[in-house]
């Protein structure tokens, strides 16, 4: 019983991840279908460009190649007869109507990246499928840097953070949009997490603790100090030291009555961090580091 315990889970984790892939080879054909071969004799030019494309590099075990174009565009037969006088169904051109282009795409991609797209933000606000993806191209949007510029047409907004001189290195290439994005997702601002807190950690773990003495804006929300993007301050702050730290804390004149007052604007005339190197969470009382001790 022990050997065969985990066979029946593992096979239908298998099955369930063939099933997105196998659905278009399933469909059966319709009568008025009449091949991609057919469609080739008069788009030649548009078959060649085709045949880099993911959708056309499919194995014969995932799609039916000679369904692939009525796959999309709907049946030919009519627009071939009438050679090309009767309009193909789904053209997915300027005049193509919206749900028309979702339910062409949606129908084979139901599962995998795509399984959240009807509750996205995206699909909320009538993004459509082509308007990031264009199927006829080779590599676009599958190049990362592709990806960003793409996203950059509607979020331009966004791009402009990543000029500041505090930022993540979007634009050297060392990071991309959808490292922290799922442009499909059903998360909150499409997070690739279910908070923000848990996608900052994927990179910055030593961040996470458990620690001791925890730093409450830090264990709630990591936009609490930082913009995500880029910012002017060092390190992503919303706001130099030490203004961010007093938006929370009175200062050391209030918590160190015993400290004059030179000493006490010294405090305000330097960084937070210089004594509070832990400010993330620290083992020791008051966020400093193993060699520091604040009396």
């Amino acid at each position: 019983m022990k050997r065969r315990s985990y066979k029946l889970p593992v096979a239908l984790a298998i099955i369930g991840l063939a099933l997105p892939c196998v659905v278009l080879a399933e469909l059966p054909r319709q009568a008025d279908e009449i091949g991609s071969t057919a469609c080739a004799d008069c788009h030649d030019e548009m078959n060649e460009s085709m045949a880099a494309t993911i959708h056309w590099r499919l194995g014969d075990h995932e799609a039916d190649k000679e369904r692939m174009c009525e796959a999309c565009h709907g049946p030919g037969a009519a627009h071939a007869e009438s050679e090309g006088e009767t309009p193909i169904a789904r053209t997915f051109g300027a005049e193509s109507e919206a749900a028309d282009i979702e339910a062409s795409c949606v129908a084979c991609h139901v599962g995998g990246a795509a399984m959240e797209w009807p509750a996205s933000e995206h699909a909320a606000v009538g993004v459509l499928c082509t308007e990031c993806h264009d199927v006829k191209e080779a590599y676009r949007p599958l190049d990362l840097t592709s990806k960003d510029s793409i996203c950059s047409q509607c979020h331009a907004d966004q791009f402009a953070y990543f000029e500041l001189p505090s930022r993540h290195p979007l634009t050297e290439g060392k990071m991309h949009c959808v490292d922290c994005h799922d442009p499909h997702g059903a998360e909150e601002s499409m997070l690739k997490a279910a908070t923000v807190n848990d996608l900052c950690y994927t990179c910055h773990a030593d961040k996470e603790g458990p620690f001791l003495y925890e730093h409450e804006p830090v264990v709630e929300d990591c936009l609490s100090c930082h913009n995500a993007k880029g910012a002017v301050n060092n390190n992503l702050l919303k706001l130099d030291e030490a203004t961010l730290c007093l938006g929370c804390h009175a200062g050391h004149e209030d918590v160190h009555p015993r400290l004059n007052s030179a000493s006490a604007r010294a405090g305000y005339m330097t960084r937070c961090t210089r004594c509070h190197s832990q400010v993330h969470g620290s083992d020791q009382s008051g966020f400093v580091g193993p060699s520091r001790f604040i009396r």
